[in-house]
C-alpha cells in the first residue's frame, strides 16, 4: 500500500512538472507570436502549433486566447521591471553620491545608459518582451492603459527621481516627466531599431561595450542638454 502511494505521488509530481513545462512553453511561444503578429493576427491554432500542444491545452492552462494574452501582459510587466528597476535604482544611488560634481553626474548617467542598452540589446528574452510591449502600446488602446499602469509609468517614475537629482526639477512638474519619458522612450527606440543600427553603423558599434557607450553618449545629447549638462 505504501509503495502504491509513493508511486502515485511520483506520478502526480511528474504530471505537474509536465503541466508547468506546457504552460511555460505556451507563454514563451505566444509572446513571440503576439509580438510579431499581434493579438488579432494570432489564432488559437497558431498558438497550439508553435507550442506543440493541442488547443485543449490552451483552454486548460489559460481558458482561451484572451486569458493567455493577459497572462503574457502581466508576465512581461514583471520580467521587464525585474530587469530594469535594479539598473535604474543603482544609477539613482550613483548620481546621488556624485552630488554637485557635474562630471561625475554625467559619468554616472553614461554608465546608466550603457547598462540599459546592454540589457536591451544583449538579452533576447527582453527584446521579445519589449517588442510585445511596444506593439501593444501602439495597437491596443485599452490594453495599453493596463501596460502603462503596470510597467511604463512605474519605470518612468523611477527615472524621474534621477531627473530630480540632476536638475532639481520636482517630480510634480511636467518638465520632469517630459525629460524622464523622453529618456525611456529613446531606449525603447534603441531596442526596436537594433537591427537597423547594426546595419548602418556596423555590428561592432552595437555589440562592443566601448562603441555602445559612445553611441549612447551621442544619442543622449538632447537629454543632457535638457538636464543642463
Amino acid at each position: 500500500m505504501k509503495k502504491s502511494i509513493m508511486n502515485s505521488s511520483a506520478a502526480e509530481n511528474e504530471y505537474r512538472a509536465r503541466g508547468g513545462a506546457t504552460r511555460a512553453s505556451l507563454l514563451h511561444q505566444a509572446l513571440r507570436l503576439f509580438a510579431t503578429k499581434g493579438y488579432d493576427g494570432t489564432s488559437t491554432r497558431d498558438l497550439a502549433q508553435v507550442a506543440n500542444v493541442n488547443q485543449a491545452g490552451i483552454a486548460y492552462h489559460f481558458k482561451n486566447k484572451e486569458g493567455l494574452y493577459f497572462a503574457i501582459n502581466s508576465w512581461v510587466s514583471t520580467c521587464i521591471s525585474g530587469e530594469l528597476v535594479p539598473v535604474i535604482s543603482a544609477a539613482e544611488k550613483d548620481i546621488a553620491e556624485a552630488g554637485d560634481n557635474r562630471d561625475k553626474v554625467k559619468e554616472a548617467l553614461l554608465s546608466f545608459f550603457a547598462e540599459l542598452s546592454k540589457i536591451l540589446w544583449e538579452d533576447e528574452s527582453v527584446q521579445w518582451e519589449l517588442m510585445f510591449f511596444q506593439r501593444e502600446l501602439s495597437c491596443h488602446e485599452d490594453d495599453a492603459d493596463s501596460l502603462r499602469r503596470q510597467l511604463y509609468d512605474p519605470l518612468v517614475s523611477k527615472i524621474q527621481n534621477i531627473v530630480t537629482l540632476v536638475t532639481g526639477i520636482d517630480k510634480k512638474e511636467a518638465e520632469n516627466y517630459f525629460i524622464a519619458s523622453m529618456l525611456f522612450d529613446s531606449f525603447l527606440s534603441l531596442s526596436r531599431n537594433k537591427s537597423s543600427l547594426s546595419r548602418v553603423l556596423g555590428t561592432q558599434c552595437v555589440c562592443n561595450k566601448k562603441k555602445r557607450r559612445e553611441l549612447c553618449a551621442s544619442m543622449q545629447q538632447p537629454v543632457f542638454r535638457l538636464m543642463g549638462l
